[in-house]
């Protein structure tokens, strides 16, 4: 390499790095000033939604919404169609679209039933002449993808309860061919009579003290579950997974066909039925 190149590379440094420089601050006052007062309230709002933050988003919607809404009942209509949708986790997925004084904000919610939804918060952003830009909240809100006027519902299929066997493959209960789809079975048959009841166990509603964890992962309220014996200690695998719709008012949000779990072995003995 000649010296007059050595040269030129010396003198071209400080001009690089001086166009580095203003290329990062202009890339850093761009991202602060590209997006809309509106823009950034509606990330803000569905960000707050995502970390189950209630307290924020009702600071950020406008004070005749507060005027229509407690923010304790504000907080329960989010819980609520959280607990609708079998929700488990939420995540912004890409920056907000503003179309006049809407903004649209893609999410993703992660379900136990229906799988990855992909859908749009669609905020209504009014700008106040005291408090600056405000949401306008209506209880379609409560959940994205929903239409002015829509509430989220869920229809819920139950599988048939699985076969409880023996360890030699006989059978200790089974359901009811008449077993419903909405609520399972109410009662179980054994060949063994109610001599062992006592370790099969017994079916029936949900208790209160399960509720709360058992619609959490979509099995509703009507639906019939163990509570006692065997059919307790394994109701998770002979319950199988609940199916049904996700609705959006009339409209289909998700579908999930119920799976009915394969019949369940345990160590217990046919013998029990000399007991």
């Amino acid at each position: 390499m000649t010296e007059n190149r050595h040269r030129r590379l010396r003198r071209a440094r400080p001009v690089v790095a001086l166009a580095a420089v203003t290329f990062a601050i202009g890339a850093i006052f761009g991202a602060q000033h590209g997006a809309s007062p509106a823009s950034t309230l509606a990330r803000q709002f569905v960000t707050a939604w995502t970390h189950g933050d209630y307290r924020t988003m009702y600071g950020e919607i406008d004070a005749a919404s507060q005027r229509e809404i407690s923010a304790s009942q504000f907080a329960a209509a989010y819980q609520q169609a959280l607990t609708v949708a079998t929700a488990r986790r939420l995540d912004v997925a890409g920056r907000p679209r503003r179309s006049a004084a809407v903004v649209a904000v893609p999410v993703q919610i992660h379900t136990r039933l229906f799988g990855t939804l992909s859908l749009d918060f669609a905020l209504q952003v009014i700008e106040s002449a005291e408090d600056g830009p405000r949401v306008r909240w209506s209880r379609s809100l409560a959940f994205p993808g929903l239409r002015h006027g829509e509430l989220l519902s869920r229809r819920t299929t139950l599988p048939r309860r699985a076969t409880l066997l023996a360890r030699d493959g006989s059978v200790l209960a089974e359901s009811t061919a008449e077993a419903s789809s909405q609520s399972g079975e109410a009662t179980r048959s054994s060949p063994l009579g109610e001599a062992a009841r006592a370790v099969l166990g017994t079916v029936g509603p949900v208790p209160a003290s399960r509720l709360t964890q058992l619609e959490a992962q979509g099995v509703p309220a009507q639906a019939t579950v163990g509570l006692t014996g065997l059919e307790r200690a394994l109701d998770e695998r002979l319950r199988g997974s609940p199916g049904g719709e996700l609705l959006a008012g009339r409209r289909l949000l998700a579908y999930a066909a119920p799976h009915a779990a394969p019949a369940v072995h345990t160590t217990v003995s046919p013998a029990l039925q000399s007991a």
